[in-house]
């Protein structure tokens, strides 16, 4: 991502963290630099369907336990890190970002993140989320999981090896950047010619 901060406003940056964060799995571990905010251990369903995109509202109870598996995770503080460090990997790439993007900056950022999603509004949107794909027997045996003893090696490696993972990516679509455009310029020729010619 070339010139990050003069493609993206501030604005878009928010929504982007917060696209990228939304299909994260649980992991990470906590910080004990980090101000934890007090979240009421009752999340309240959403009022109405309207209030989230992510699916319908799967009740309280069910809620409940997306609040628990969230806690036990370490999902805010693990969403946070890895944003932080996707910027970080940006900055070694990118030297404007470098001056913009101050430790301070990326400390205030990181609790920023921290708060969000560790708030009603991101628990209900991933209860809803999760009540697609998993019921409530199947989160409470997610929890036992990462309450084992490999679980909780996940939780503690999975930030890093996110960041890692995507390092490697970047290095592979570097090195076979010659085969992944001969795709895309299959389809880009292909396009080329079949879009209409303007008079």
């Amino acid at each position: 991502m070339k010139h990050f901060f003069s493609s993206l406003s501030i604005k878009s940056l928010s929504l982007y963290s917060l696209l990228f964060i939304v299909g994260l799995q649980a992991s990470a571990y906590a910080t004990s630099a980090k101000q934890e905010p007090q979240p009421k251990e009752q999340v309240k369903a959403a009022p109405s369907a309207k209030d989230n995109e992510f699916g319908e509202d799967p009740g309280p109870i069910y809620t409940q336990v997306v609040l628990q598996w969230a806690k036990t995770t370490h999902f805010a503080e693990n969403a946070a890190k890895v944003i932080v460090g996707k910027f970080e990997l940006e900055m070694e790439n990118d030297p404007k970002m470098k001056q913009v993007m101050t430790k301070d900056m990326l400390a205030d950022l990181e609790q920023f993140f921290y708060e969000l999603f560790l708030s009603g509004e991101t628990i209900r949107a991933l209860a809803a989320l999760y009540a697609q794909y998993f019921t409530i027997d199947d989160m409470q045996d997610l929890l036992k999981f990462y309450q084992s003893s490999v679980g909780q090696k996940l939780i503690k490696a999975d930030p890093e090896l996110k960041v890692k993972t995507q390092k490697i990516g970047e290095m592979l679509l570097k090195k076979h950047e010659k085969e992944y455009m001969a795709v895309v310029g299959k389809y880009l020729v292909k396009n080329q010619n079949t879009t209409p010619q303007k008079q």
